[in-house]
């Protein structure tokens, strides 16, 4: 990608020419609309300031005088980005975060995510559908939600229908002898206990109802700036460096 020429770009097409690292192959590759966006507008940036030209590098460093930049220019770039906020990025994660979006999106074939990366084997890309504890929570409630909503008398399995509660728990009975309660073994199957405890699926759920589902996250919709003043300030921001790079990395 950092060896790309302006030829390499083609915004009608929306792709852009790389060079496989294995093979040394050229390949065209599909980008996001707004990447073209960012591209033209850095391009304006540079106009008048840096040769014009087809064959002429695509990326510049920013420091004068201007030269190609190379992967060693980038890894410093990141390297200042990295001492600024603490955190411990690299080039090659923003190869990950692309390749897991893909691959968690279900619409995507996760060959097309295969041929993307350049993977040779499609059980290199299966790495990247584990997924993450964030998804996981969201994908779990939304089951959760979904059940809810089912026919409560639809049983798929012979199982206990959908919106009623059992109890887990396997209690033993409970005698009054005088001022004194005698416990004795259950039976096999669960003694129904008198109060509270014996209401049904219907009172319990309208007595602790779920919490709803929320449509999206708003920490998703977030501009660049407004993540970075919250991860800079408190509770995030430490007084020991090292706990704070510690935080970034999510340990």
């Amino acid at each position: 990608m950092l060896g790309a020429t302006v030829a390499d770009v083609d915004p009608g097409q929306q792709l852009i020419t790389v060079v496989r690292k294995g093979t040394r192959v050229l390949q065209p590759l599909p980008a996001a609309p707004d990447a073209f966006v960012w591209l033209r507008l850095y391009q304006g940036q540079l106009a008048g300031l840096v040769p014009a030209g087809r064959d002429e590098p695509l990326w510049w460093t920013l420091r004068r005088p201007f030269r190609a930049l190379r992967y060693d220019a980038a890894r410093v770039m990141f390297t200042r980005a990295n001492a600024a906020l603490g955190s411990n990025w690299s080039l090659h994660d923003l190869r990950h975060t692309a390749a897991y979006r893909m691959a968690r999106d279900p619409q995507m074939p996760l060959t097309d995510v295969q041929w993307v990366l350049g993977h040779a084997h499609l059980s290199t890309t299966q790495r990247y559908l584990n997924p993450v504890t964030e998804d996981v929570i969201a994908g779990v409630l939304a089951f959760h939600a979904r059940q809810r909503d089912r026919d409560p008398a639809a049983t798929a399995d012979g199982g206990i229908p959908c919106g009623k509660f059992a109890d887990p728990v396997r209690r033993p009975v409970v005698t009054a002898a005088g001022e004194q309660l005698l416990w004795t073994r259950a039976a096999d199957t669960v003694a129904a206990v008198s109060g509270p405890a014996d209401r049904t699926g219907a009172q319990l759920a309208a007595a602790f109802p779920p919490r709803p589902v929320v449509a999206s996250w708003p920490g998703t919709e977030a501009g660049r700036s407004a993540v970075l003043d919250r991860m800079l300030s408190a509770p995030f921001a430490l007084d020991n460096p090292n706990s704070q790079q510690t935080r970034r990395m999510g340990c």
